[in-house]
């Protein structure tokens, strides 16, 4: 991401990495990060949050949410703040070959890039701002699949079916 944003033009867009640290070393990790975004002239563009405990706020002040994670290693297959984002009709963009891929459910609701690429995911993010209409678009989409798929009906109903299937099997 760090490298994605000076790939992208315009003051007028900024970014938010909220990012909890979870161990002392995620503290050098920041630090290097920070030098990254000054030594590229953009951090002015960038806040660096840490615990965000109103993040539903956070996402409604935001036209699209982006986890490039490659690895979701240590963390949920399908993180809350995606859900979130989705409910909230904001377009995600995700790194291809992983659970989130599969998150928009065959339907399309952003972008889906190849992990590690900077050039891939500024010409998504810019894509993304230069067309409101379109993330409209997809913002509805990605509601629909949250509705369809991860509402706390949608997910009774499928955990009802795998019961009646498990209690079926002799």
């Amino acid at each position: 991401m760090a490298q994605a944003v000076p790939r992208l033009p315009g003051a007028q867009v900024r970014f938010v990495f909220a990012c909890r640290i979870k161990q002392p070393a995620s503290l050098l990790v920041e630090r290097e990060l920070d030098a990254e975004l000054r030594r590229d002239g953009v951090r002015a563009r960038v806040s660096l949050l840490n615990e965000v405990p109103q993040m539903l706020e956070l996402l409604a002040a935001a036209d699209v949410c982006v986890l490039p994670a490659e690895s979701l290693y240590a963390k949920m297959d399908l993180p809350l703040v995606l859900l979130e984002a989705m409910a909230l009709e904001l377009p995600i963009v995700v790194a291809s070959g992983g659970p989130l891929e599969e998150l928009g459910c065959g339907r399309e609701v952003g972008a889906v890039i190849p992990p590690n690429d900077a050039a891939a995911l500024a010409a998504a993010l810019a894509a993304l701002h230069a067309g409101p209409a379109r993330r409209r678009t997809l913002g509805c989409a990605a509601r629909a699949v949250v509705e369809a798929h991860f509402s706390i009906g949608a997910v009774s109903r499928q955990h009802e079916q795998l019961y009646r299937e498990l209690l079926a099997t002799p």
